[in-house]
């Protein structure tokens, strides 16, 4: 998990451009991508199937998830990841 510190102007659209791989021997399927925020008025737009080829540990695609602020507030940002554990899957 990492964290950044950033300002965001109220009604105007932000983007946060977020890499991915996929390291793992099969393809794997992101449902949903998207931002978060608690506490402020928010709204998010959610990128949705993205497809990802085995094995493309080096080849990253860029996603741009945008988003508005709805009002004056201070705004940090963390990524959350979710790994799998690839020695627990029955290939």
């Amino acid at each position: 998990m990492w964290s950044v510190q950033a300002t965001w102007v109220q009604g105007q659209l932000s983007e946060v451009r977020v890499d991915l791989a996929n390291p793992l021997p099969f393809t794997l399927t992101v449902e949903m991508l998207t931002i978060a925020a608690g506490g402020v008025p928010f709204d998010a737009y959610p990128c949705s199937r993205i497809v990802l080829p085995p094995h493309c540990k080096v080849r990253l695609w860029a996603i741009a998830l945008l988003s508005v602020c709805m009002a004056a507030s201070l705004l940090g940002s963390t990524a959350r990841c979710m790994r799998i554990n690839v020695a627990t899957l029955h290939l």
